[in-house]
């Protein structure tokens, strides 16, 4: 079960890997980009990763570290619907009913700043969308949840993800930020960009890119 991580001191040990530099951290022996899936003109995913693919990657990342049911997952803020309702319009598309979930990112904190009411909750309960958040520049502001990479082998995790509502289940945000408990290693997901970076060791990115069901390209610093 995933739950919210308030200590967002778990995060402190990201500040050098990744100080000047983003999406690639140093200080690790290796890193990769998996690349997401394409559509049909050649387009790919932005932002966050198939989730048969995360289930992919996850699988490798379990086998690297010695704390695979422990770890942190990172979800960007700015996701639409994650803080406040504003965040999701409704969408009327032939034949079904879906959300457009919009960038909302720093509304809720606007508010704050501004004293104005917030709009009505988002997806998380109020104590988690007020509570503390993580901040890695330039990567952004990220709300943590104990979650370990053995948990995003099963893709079935996205029926208990707490960042995710019964419509936003069908197209998941996955983690913009994964790591265990051990910092083995750090799966990185810019949220423009169409590439998950994975950095750890040697044999973790040998393994990432032999496996043939991950397409994958060199990840530079």
């Amino acid at each position: 079960m995933m739950t919210w991580e308030p200590d967002v001191g778990r995060g402190a040990w990201l500040a050098g890997p990744f100080e000047d530099v983003w999406p690639v951290p140093r200080g690790f022996d290796a890193a990769v980009a998996a690349l997401h899936p394409a559509d049909e003109d050649g387009t790919r995913e932005r932002g966050r990763l198939d989730v048969e693919l995360l289930a992919g990657v996850a699988r490798h990342l379990a086998a690297h570290t010695s704390t695979p049911q422990d770890g942190v997952a990172a979800i960007w803020e700015g996701w639409g619907g994650l803080v406040s309702a504003s965040g999701r319009a409704p969408l009327v598309d032939p034949g079904r009913v879906g959300f457009f979930a919009g960038i909302a990112g720093g509304l809720s904190e606007r508010w704050r700043r501004r004293g104005e009411p917030a709009p009505d909750p988002g997806i998380l309960p109020p104590e988690v969308a007020a509570g503390p958040r993580f901040r890695l520049p330039p990567g952004g502001d990220y709300i943590l949840f104990r979650a370990g990479a053995k948990r995003f082998v099963d893709p079935r995790w996205v029926d208990d993800a707490p960042w995710l509502d019964a419509v936003g289940r069908h197209s998941p945000e996955t983690p913009s930020l994964l790591w265990p408990d051990d910092h083995a290693w750090v799966l990185v997901t810019d949220t423009e960009a169409d590439r998950t970076v994975v950095a750890g060791s040697r044999a973790l990115v040998d393994a990432l890119t032999r496996d043939k069901t991950i397409e994958t390209a060199p990840a530079h610093w």
